[in-house]
């Protein structure tokens, strides 16, 4: 995203719509390649996406957190993925007290929990957060009713890719970000 095809597609995009008069001085110049380089910084420097797992089998944990490891974050995400975990449904709304939140990957077997309720639970208690449910069973029925529910995806685990991950996240909070902007 921070390429230098990207950054002279900005260049070429902004300097069309400021400079189209023909008596700009030298300082709108100079005020305008500072505000482009501000902008090229930003694109450059990848925001932080902080996501809670919510699993209690350690192979899984270990599956999720490899498959973020493998998305090159230059190619695939203009963002760092921070990724934090709880094995329980309970410990998961005192930690989200504590630490930022932009998505929830929740597991629908937890000791604490099991199917949809564990997604309505959490759902209740935390309601701005969008929530991705990951499932080890590819079931149908199960995903329509989660979606229904307020889920914003499902996802089975064993269908896991780096790619389709990342690109979940991603889109995952971009829609949540865009259904708030439209409510309001």
């Amino acid at each position: 995203m921070g390429s230098i095809r990207t950054r002279r597609r900005l260049y070429l995009c902004l300097y069309p719509a400021h400079f189209a008069g023909k008596n700009r001085s030298a300082r709108s110049w100079c005020q305008l390649k500072s505000q482009i380089f501000l902008v090229i910084i930003g694109l450059m420097n990848p925001s932080t996406i902080h996501v809670l797992l919510i699993e209690d089998s350690p192979g899984d944990v270990h599956l999720i957190k490899t498959l973020l490891a493998q998305a090159n974050p230059a190619r695939s995400s203009p963002s760092v993925i921070h990724l934090s975990h709880t094995e329980q449904l309970k410990n998961a709304n005192r930690l989200l007290v504590k630490i930022p939140c932009d998505l929830i990957l929740l597991d629908l077997s937890l000791p604490d929990a099991q199917g949809l309720n564990s997604f309505l639970e959490l759902n209740q208690c935390q309601p701005t957060i969008p929530v991705v449910i990951l499932s080890g069973h590819a079931d149908l029925e199960m995903a329509i009713q989660a979606v229904q529910l307020g889920a914003q995806d499902y996802l089975a685990k064993d269908d896991l890719t780096a790619n389709l991950l990342v690109k979940t996240i991603h889109h995952t909070i971009e829609r949540h970000r865009l259904l708030v902007e439209i409510s309001q």
